[in-house]
């Protein structure tokens, strides 16, 4: 028969002491392991954090790159219609800054010719040459004599008006009227080909208030600048444009320009003649026709 002892109390206390070492060994086994557990968890929500936020910054970078890409093309898109209006506005366009047009209009030296183009120009005045003064003529209406005078002179020498009298700020259209008017009973008229638009193609500039030749001179100037070739040119008017001398109608002012001028002009009576505007056109195709620049 087996006995049983009861432990002596330097037992019972080691062995309570083992119990406790046990317990608090596994404890901190316990507490290592939810330590090490947090631990990963961390690394493991960094690391999650990390590549959100690297995912993030390339989604913000793609948009970026994107944006800019799309900006550069509009650009792009935008400097090439710019440059081609420009160009267009070069092509058709009118004359140049000073010999240009006015209000609303282009009528400057190119206006109507391309570069290079070789001509013949007539500068027009209208009072004195077309209008002349006087009781004995209507004071509206440009004579018939002078009418048939400039046809005529129009169609010998295929010349190009260039509207130099002071009728060229805002009177344009009167002008034209007065030619649909003379061919309506002239429709072979070189004339007619000036009626296909509201303005002349050609002045002298609006903005430029001088002495006559020199807003002549002016234009002659920015044509050549232009490269248009002018092979021969007059200018009718009733104004003295040469002489220096007051008795002649002239002054100092002519002074500059009178080499240029002479052999050039052909002077109208102011007042009206019933054979002086025929004689004027006679006289500015002969000089168109053996005068050149």
């Amino acid at each position: 028969m087996q006995k049983f002892s009861l432990p002596t109390s330097d037992e019972h206390e080691q062995s309570t002491n083992n119990s406790s070492s046990s317990s608090l060994s596994s404890s901190s086994s316990t507490t290592t392991t939810t330590t090490t557990t947090t631990t990963t968890t961390s690394s493991s929500s960094s690391s999650s954090s990390s590549s959100s936020s690297s995912s993030s910054s390339s989604s913000s970078s793609s948009s970026y790159v994107y944006t800019l890409a799309l900006f550069l093309c509009v650009a792009f898109v935008y400097s090439v219609k710019a440059v081609a209006m420009m160009k267009t506005g070069a092509n058709g366009g009118g004359g140049g800054a000073r010999a240009g047009a006015g209000a609303g209009a282009g009528a400057g030296a190119g206006a109507g010719a391309g570069a290079g183009a070789s001509m013949k120009v007539i500068f027009l005045d209208v009072d004195g040459v077309l209008l002349p003064f006087g009781d004995e003529c209507d004071q509206d209406k440009f004579t018939s004599e002078s009418m048939e005078s400039l046809s005529a002179t129009m169609a010998a020498t295929s010349a190009t008006l260039v509207l130099s009298s002071t009728w060229r700020c805002g009177r344009q259209q009167e002008v034209l009227q007065q030619f649909s008017s003379f061919c309506k009973q002239h429709p072979a008229s070189p004339l007619r080909s000036l009626l296909l638009q509201d303005q002349f193609p050609h002045t002298t500039c609006p903005r430029m208030h001088n002495y006559r030749q020199w807003e002549i001179a002016e234009w002659l100037r920015q044509a050549e600048e232009e490269g248009m070739k002018v092979s021969g040119w007059c200018a009718i008017d009733d104004e003295e444009l040469v002489s220096c001398s007051p008795g002649d109608g002239g002054g100092t002012h002519n002074v500059r320009y009178a080499r240029m001028f002479q052999g050039r002009c052909v002077k109208t009576a102011s007042r009206y003649e019933q054979e002086g505007g025929r004689k004027g056109g006679e006289e500015a195709a002969e000089k168109l026709r053996n005068r050149t620049v």
